[in-house]
C-alpha cells in the first residue's frame, strides 16, 4: 500500500466509499420490500416466486430486518395465509368424490412453511449467538407461533 502512488491511493479511497454509498441507497429499497412482502401476505396476493424470495429473504438478510418484518405482523400473516390456504385445499377435497390433490395449494403449502422454516431457524441461530434473552429481545417470540395457531384453534 506504500508503494501506491497517491492517484491509486485516492482511487481506493474514493471506490471504498462509493460502495457505502450504494449499500445506503439500498437500504430503504430493502425495507421497503419487507413491507411489499407483509402487505402481499396479508392481501394473499404474494406469488409462488415471491414466496420463495421472501424464504431467501428471510435466511439471508440480516436480524433486524427479520426484526422488522415480525414486528410488522409478517410471521402472523404467514400462518393466517397458510390456514387459510390449508382449509381451502381442505374444502376443496372434500367435495370432490375422488380425491385429487392440487399441487399448486400443495406447493404454495410448502413455500410458506418454508418462510416460517426460515424464521424458526434465524430465531435459533440468535439464541445461540446472543443468549436466549437477548435473542428473544432481537427477534421476537417467534417459537410461539404454533401455539398461537393452537388456541385458536380451540
Amino acid at each position: 500500500m506504500l508503494a501506491y502512488p497517491p492517484a491509486k491511493k485516492w482511487s481506493l479511497v474514493h471506490q471504498d466509499k462509493l460502495t457505502e454509498w450504494h449499500a445506503q441507497q439500498k437500504r430503504p429499497l430493502i425495507a421497503q420490500d419487507m413491507k411489499e412482502y407483509v402487505n402481499q401476505v396479508v392481501d394473499n396476493t404474494i406469488t409462488t416466486k415471491r414466496l420463495v424470495s421472501l424464504a431467501v429473504c428471510l435466511r439471508a438478510q440480516a436480524v433486524a430486518w427479520v426484526k422488522q418484518f415480525i414486528e410488522a405482523q409478517g410471521h402472523a400473516a404467514l400462518t393466517e395465509l397458510l390456514t387459510k390456504v390449508h382449509v381451502q385445499q381442505t374444502n376443496n377435497s372434500a367435495h370432490t368424490s375422488v380425491p385429487t390433490p392440487d399441487y399448486g395449494d400443495s406447493n404454495r403449502e410448502y413455500d410458506i412453511v418454508k418462510c416460517l422454516k426460515a424464521l424458526m431457524h434465524k430465531q435459533i441461530w440468535c439464541r445461540r449467538r446472543f443468549g436466549a434473552r437477548a435473542a428473544a429481545h432481537r427477534t421476537g417470540n417467534v417459537s410461539d407461533l404454533a401455539s398461537h395457531r393452537h388456541k385458536e384453534a380451540d
